[in-house]
């Protein structure tokens, strides 16, 4: 969160909370991956986009600072993050687009839909023991 008055520069120190088991049942990885995949689509990746590349920063930033709060991840759920980052930026362009099919009218829906595919692309592309030592990297620091 990130708050100013209009007028004034946002000062760029920001918070985020991310509450494990608040609503549902579920794998801690897959909330972790879930997470990551929508911080390819931070701020900076705009134009990690032109350059061709996934935004990996903000993602393994997000696994650091998951680490650092004391989160266990076992390396077999390791292993599985970038595909379940993958699976979850496909339904949501999937969703995306049927959305859109159901309401052509509504321009709102293809707001990430081009940054999400690309995302999705680029990181997809990432060889799996590139993304792998990167993360094991962003867990040991």
């Amino acid at each position: 969160m990130i708050k100013c008055k209009p007028g004034e520069k946002a000062n760029k120190t920001g918070l985020a909370l991310i509450d494990f088991g608040d609503t549902i049942f579920s794998w801690t990885v897959a909330d972790i991956a879930i997470a990551m995949a929508y911080a390819l689509l931070c701020s900076k990746g705009k134009a990690l986009l032109e350059q061709n590349k996934p935004n990996l920063q903000c993602a393994l930033a997000l696994l650091e600072g998951y680490r650092e709060a004391g989160g266990p991840l076992l390396p077999e759920e390791t292993e599985l993050l970038q595909t379940l980052m993958c699976a979850r930026l496909a339904m949501s362009v999937t969703y995306g687009a049927y959305s859109y099919a159901c309401d052509p009218g509504n321009e709102y829906l293809l707001l990430h839909a081009q940054p999400a595919w690309a995302s999705l692309e680029r990181l997809w592309a990432v060889p799996e023991e590139e993304f792998l030592g990167l993360a094991e990297a962003a867990l040991a620091k």
